[in-house]
C-alpha cells in the first residue's frame, strides 16, 4: 500500500478533477480523465487502469495501448501533474481546469498553496 510521501503523486490524482490531459480544452486539449480507488480510471476514450510504481511517487496510467507515466516532483501547487508517453517519451501536463478569482485578467490557472 501507498504511504508518506510515496503517495504524493496518487493523492493528487484521486479525488481531484476531472483533469485535463495536454493543452487546454479549447485548444484541443482532452478533458474528463478521473482517477477511483481500486486503479480505475475513466478517460475521455473509456476505462483505463493505473498503478503506483514500486518504491516511487509516481504513477503509471494504462489507456488501451498507450502507457503515460505521471509525476509530481518539481510541481507547485495541487493540481497539476507531469506526464510522459512512454512509447516516444512526449511530455505534456495534466492539470485541473479551474477559473482564478482574476479569471478576466489572469485565465485558467493552478491552485497554489497545496499542503499534500
Amino acid at each position: 500500500a501507498a504511504c508518506g510521501s510515496q503517495a504524493r503523486t496518487l493523492s493528487r490524482l484521486r479525488g481531484h478533477g476531472p483533469w485535463a490531459l495536454g493543452d487546454a480544452p479549447i485548444s484541443g486539449g482532452r478533458t474528463g480523465y478521473a482517477f477511483y480507488r481500486g486503479g480505475m480510471a475513466a478517460t475521455p476514450d473509456g476505462a483505463a487502469k493505473y498503478r503506483q510504481l514500486p518504491d516511487s511517487a509516481d504513477v503509471e496510467l494504462s489507456i488501451g495501448g498507450d502507457t503515460f507515466l505521471l509525476r509530481t516532483e518539481g510541481i507547485v501547487g495541487c493540481y497539476q501533474v507531469h506526464v510522459a508517453r512512454q512509447r516516444d517519451k512526449h511530455a505534456m501536463k495534466m492539470w485541473v481546469p479551474m477559473r482564478h478569482v482574476s479569471m478576466e485578467y489572469t485565465g485558467w490557472r493552478d491552485s497554489g498553496g497545496c499542503k499534500l
